[in-house]
């Protein structure tokens, strides 16, 4: 499940992500997630989607058409949890 592979923290599982999030929600990956880990820990991977700064670059070879910046993949990444945390406060 891609959503465990945040624990590695390397960048291509963000760029996973970040193709995985056009799709689908926070909410609906991590619901998935917890059927599949039951120790699904959503407070952890929530800290590991805004820790990229700490994560290995690791190179990506992207599909024809459907290559993006690092810069653009985080800041949708931390855009959609941040969106995400602030649903979980109302």
């Amino acid at each position: 499940m891609k959503i465990a592979a945040l624990l590695r923290a390397t960048y291509r599982d963000y760029v996973d992500l970040y193709f995985l999030l056009q799709s689908f929600s926070l909410l609906e990956l991590f619901n998935l997630a917890r059927k599949k880990f039951r120790n699904f820990d959503e407070a952890l991977y929530l800290k590991c989607l805004l820790s990229y700064p700490d994560i290995e670059m690791t190179p990506v070879k992207f599909k024809k058409g459907f290559s993006v910046e690092p810069a653009k993949v985080f800041s949708f990444i931390e855009r959609k949890t941040k969106e995400y945390l602030a649903k979980l406060k109302t």
